[in-house]
C-alpha cells in the first residue's frame, strides 16, 4: 500500500470536510441538548452520505477516463472560485444565525451530508480520475476511516462539553482558505503529471 495515496486521501478528506465536521458536531450537540438519543442515526447518516459522495465521485471519474487528465484538473478551479466568492461575500454581509436543523432521522443526516459535501465532488473526481482501481479502493477505505474518526471526535466533543451551547463555530474564513489550498494543490499535482 502506497503511503502517498493514504496521505493524499486523508489530507483531501480533512481539508474538504472541515465544514462537515462542524455540522456533524452541531448535530450531535442538538441531539444531546434535546435528549433525542439519535446518535446511531447520525453516525449511519454520515457514513451513508459520505459513501454516496465517494461512490458518485468514483463513478464520475471512471466515466471521464477518456477525457485527458489535463482537462480534468480544471475541476480543481471550482472550489477555488467558490471559496474566493465566499470570502468576498462574507466581508459584505452581516453575520446571520444559521437555522436550527433537526437531526431526527438517518435520511435527514444523509441529506445534510450530501448537500453539505456536494462541493467536494470538484476535488474528489480529479482525485479518483488520477488513480487506478486499487488506489481508488484504498482512497475510499481511507474516506470511511476518516468518517469514523470525524463521527467519534464530534460525538466525544459534545459529550465532554459542559452544556449544550458549548459547540463553537470555526472562524468563517478557515473553510474557504482550506478549499483554495486543496484546489491549488490539485492543480499543481495535475500539472506535474
Amino acid at each position: 500500500m502506497d503511503a502517498g495515496i493514504l496521505a493524499t486521501a486523508a489530507g483531501t478528506y480533512a481539508a474538504t470536510n472541515l465544514d462537515d465536521f462542524l455540522v456533524l458536531t452541531a448535530l450531535f450537540a442538538l441531539d444531546r441538548a434535546t435528549g433525542a438519543r439519535n446518535t446511531a442515526r447520525i453516525w449511519a447518516g454520515q457514513i451513508i452520505g459520505i459513501g454516496l459522495l465517494t461512490a458518485a465521485a468514483f463513478v464520475a471519474a471512471k466515466a471521464l477516463n477518456d477525457v485527458p487528465t489535463s482537462w480534468i484538473r480544471y475541476l480543481s478551479l471550482i472550489p477555488i472560485v467558490i471559496s474566493l466568492k465566499s470570502l468576498r461575500r462574507r466581508d459584505r454581509q452581516p453575520r446571520r444565525e444559521r437555522p436550527r436543523t433537526e437531526a431526527g432521522t438517518t435520511l435527514t443526516v444523509v441529506g445534510i451530508t450530501v448537500t453539505n459535501g456536494g462541493d467536494n465532488m470538484a476535488l474528489y473526481i480529479p482525485l479518483f480520475h488520477g488513480v487506478d482501481e486499487a488506489a481508488g479502493v484504498v482512497t475510499a477505505a481511507c474516506f470511511l476511516a476518516m468518517t469514523l474518526l470525524w463521527c467519534t471526535t464530534a460525538c466525544l466533543l459534545t459529550r465532554a462539553a459542559p452544556g449544550p451551547g458549548t459547540a463553537r463555530r470555526m472562524p468563517a474564513g478557515v473553510a474557504p482558505v482550506a478549499y483554495i489550498a486543496i484546489g491549488a494543490t490539485a492543480l499543481i499535482r495535475f500539472s506535474l503529471t
